[in-house]
């Protein structure tokens, strides 16, 4: 798979909000998921450090369950919430 087709935007997935502009995270339920490039970029950052997540511009369970994985893994808080300086730190490495 080429750089080019990973960094598309998949079906479902818009081409905004930029990676720092906003926190993701699980919304309380049963608000909708949150989506979008931003949520595409975490993920694609996650999977090229080794995470096993589908990079669908979803952010569910899985997703901040992969956070909270990588927050552990560089020493911080495992909220699995990402926010605006961990989002943009992620996609600038990517």
């Amino acid at each position: 798979m080429s750089l080019t087709t990973l960094s598309g935007t998949p079906p479902g997935a818009f081409d905004g909000p930029h990676p720092g502009t906003r926190q993701i995270s699980l919304p309380a339920l049963p608000a909708p998921l949150q989506r979008g490039l931003d949520v595409r970029l975490v993920q694609l950052a996650l999977s090229e450090r080794g995470a096993a997540i589908r990079a669908d511009g979803v952010f569910g369970r899985a997703s901040a369950d992969r956070v909270a994985d990588h927050q552990r893994a560089i020493g911080v808080p495992a909220t699995g919430v990402v926010d605006p300086e961990l989002a943009l730190a992620l996609s600038l490495e990517i």
